[in-house]
């Protein structure tokens, strides 16, 4: 990710959060996303940015929004804003508008991300406990119709949107050494993640 520090200089650059903007949203109205964030240092904005937070009671992407919605340099955000829901999406149209031709293939997205961001609201953060009910609901569907293919499974989106929370089960359990979540940690870590790596 170095060659996003040679870009062109900016006080914030963030990728949008394409997944709450609507499809008629202008470029003024769009909502950028905090969970990637390249910030110059500068002490002015740093005085800004905690001012507002603490004065608003914000959360950071609010923050960012209100102070940085003009100025903000905006970075691509196929690679950068790859959300674990969106494995649990039955449409990729927002998060492929960047590219209108290309079909969503799991594994070729997930290999050209920098990062996943977990996001898959109701369910909790991995760090936080969830019940195997709530878990099986929340699993994403296989696909009932497709050609399968060494590159794309019918159960693509399923088999590696698990293997994100079970890697962070894993590496809580076996790297971090603390307590694990009783359903899962005896897992072994997944070999579905090459060269990715999980945001929070």
């Amino acid at each position: 990710m170095d060659h996003y520090f040679l870009a062109p200089q900016a006080p914030v650059a963030v990728p949008r959060a394409y997944w709450l903007n609507g499809d008629g949203a202008s470029i003024k109205g769009q909502i950028l996303g905090s969970h990637v964030m390249l910030i110059e240092p500068n002490e002015g904005n740093y005085r800004r940015i905690l001012d507002e937070a603490l004065s608003s009671g914000d959360f950071d992407m609010e923050v960012l929004n209100h102070l940085f919605s003009d100025s903000a340099m905006i970075l691509p955000r196929r690679r950068l804003a790859l959300l674990s829901g969106e494995f649990r999406a039955t449409d990729h149209r927002r998060y492929l508008s960047e590219d209108k031709d290309v079909v969503w293939n799991a594994h070729a997205e997930l290999s050209r991300a920098y990062l996943v961001h977990f996001s898959d609201w109701p369910l909790p953060k991995p760090w936080k406990r969830r019940d195997e009910e709530m878990w099986q609901s929340m699993l994403p569907p296989c696909r009932e119709h497709g050609t399968e293919t060494a590159n794309e499974t019918r159960c693509a989106d399923r088999v590696l949107w698990s293997s994100f929370y079970e890697n962070y089960d894993y590496g809580q359990t076996n790297v971090c050494e603390v307590l694990s979540l009783a359903p899962f940690k005896n897992r072994s870590p997944d070999k579905h993640l090459k060269g990715g790596a999980i945001s929070m």
